[in-house]
């Protein structure tokens, strides 16, 4: 896409936000690295709390969310209290920041 910067994470604190591909097998990738992670770092992902967000129609979220056992929500939503999925033309969704 041009100069366009891509964006596959973002991470702060215990907070963390990660963008991929709608496939079971990224996923399951995921899924190895946050366990691989947690067992060099001691520190774990509560799948319990974490969702996944997705961006138009996909057909097997579900079966996604049972691969990393957690489960599905809807944009619009917030991270870090910014608003994410709202239309740019929607400026009363940028008030609160």
């Amino acid at each position: 896409m041009g100069n366009a910067m891509e964006i596959s994470h973002l991470l702060y604190a215990n907070d963390s936000l990660v963008f991929g591909e709608v496939e079971v097998t990224q996923i399951r990738h995921l899924r190895a690295i946050q366990t691989n992670f947690a067992g060099v770092s001691g520190l774990h992902v509560d799948w319990q709390k974490s969702c996944l967000h997705p961006i138009n129609q996909v057909p097997n979220m579900q079966i996604l969310a049972e691969n990393l056992g957690c489960q599905v929500a809807s944009l619009p939503t917030k991270y870090l209290g910014m608003p994410l999925g709202v239309k740019n033309k929607e400026l009363q969704a940028w008030n609160e920041i």
